[in-house]
């Protein structure tokens, strides 16, 4: 047809091949032309030189010159034919050895054209091999943030159900003690409770409500002041200082630990020891008032009435061991 239609690499090669046949085959065609032409002219050059020397009889009754025309004009005839058949396979030849020459050419441009699209292709999958490695990368990246991000909420939940003062401030009973942190308040008949481990549990106590009113925002507590100390801690007595209404002046200070003295050191010491537990339940008084005020959904397990605390008063002097043991339980 007259369209131009693109040949793949392999129908290029194998159309050239075909070609190539072709060609060679007019090539023994016009050779063979070319010796059969040889042949009628050695024919025809034997043919004159017999009828110069034939007798004109034998011509057919005709005149040499006549018979050898005729003879003349027949070889031409036949020359003609296959000189015109020769310059129809030459053109055919030529035909034939621009279109193996076009498709040389177009051979050489397909195998450019291959070599650049091998190229690209190579580098193709140079960059889609740099794309790879680097998406890898990057979700490697992304799964181990994930994993943490992952790991960090768990680890908020965690510390979001953990309660701090729970694990500062153990609050349980033993054999019929309050205790803090293992430390138990207060003795009983047969259980023989040393002071230090009295005056620790008072120090952890103290400890813990200062903590607590910090943490509800309740920072002055009327008429008193916590000091947290151990197992020396002590509560300031304080009055109003009437050149500065709002600073407090220290008047006096109640131990709120004891010892094991005897005598007259001892009843002066538990009284001001019974001091220091009385300031103690004024001050929890007033958290809780201060706290309910704020939500009264809140109730509290035992009223603080002065130095009583669940009708039980917390005073050690002139009370019995269990009586104090008790009261300190409700703390």
């Amino acid at each position: 047809t007259g369209l131009s239609h693109p040949l793949c690499t392999e129908c290029t090669e194998l159309l050239f091949e075909l070609m190539t046949r072709e060609l060679d085959a007019l090539k023994k065609e016009r050779d063979r032309l070319l010796g059969f032409e040889k042949d009628v002219h050695k024919r025809r050059d034997e043919v004159l030189k017999q009828l110069k020397v034939a007798n004109p009889a034998a011509a057919g009754g005709k005149g040499p010159g006549a018979g050898e025309l005729e003879l003349k004009e027949a070889l031409d005839k036949d020359i003609a034919k296959l000189r015109k058949a020769e310059a129809h396979a030459v053109a055919e030849l030529k035909a034939v050895e621009a279109q193996k020459s076009s498709l040389a050419a177009d051979k050489a441009a397909l195998d450019a054209e291959e070599a650049e699209l091998a190229r690209e292709e190579a580098e193709f999958w140079k960059q889609h091999s740099k794309y790879v490695v680097r998406r890898d990368e990057l979700q490697d990246r992304e799964d181990s943030l994930r994993t943490r991000l992952a790991y960090g909420h768990k680890e908020l939940e965690k510390l979001q159900r953990t309660n701090v003062y729970n694990d500062a401030f153990c609050i349980g009973q033993e054999a019929g003690f309050g205790t803090i942190n293992g430390l138990r308040l207060g003795r009983l008949p047969g259980i023989n409770v040393e002071w230090p481990e009295i005056n620790a549990a008072w120090g952890h106590t103290l400890l813990l409500l200062s903590t607590i009113a910090h943490k509800f925002g309740f920072h002055h507590f009327g008429g008193y002041r916590l000091v947290p100390c151990g197992s020396f801690s002590t509560i300031e007595k304080l009055e109003e200082d009437p050149a500065n209404a709002e600073a407090d002046t220290p008047t006096a200070t109640t131990v709120s630990y004891g010892s094991g003295d005897f005598a007259v050191t001892r009843l002066l010491q538990n009284r001001r020891f019974d001091m220091a537990m009385v300031a103690f339940l004024e001050c929890l008084r007033q958290l809780v008032e201060f706290v309910t005020a704020r939500d009264p959904k809140v109730r509290v397990p035992h009223a603080v009435v002065k130095d009583r605390i669940g009708d039980v008063s917390i005073k050690l002097q002139f009370g019995s061991d269990e009586a104090w043991t008790r009261a300190l339980r409700h703390v």
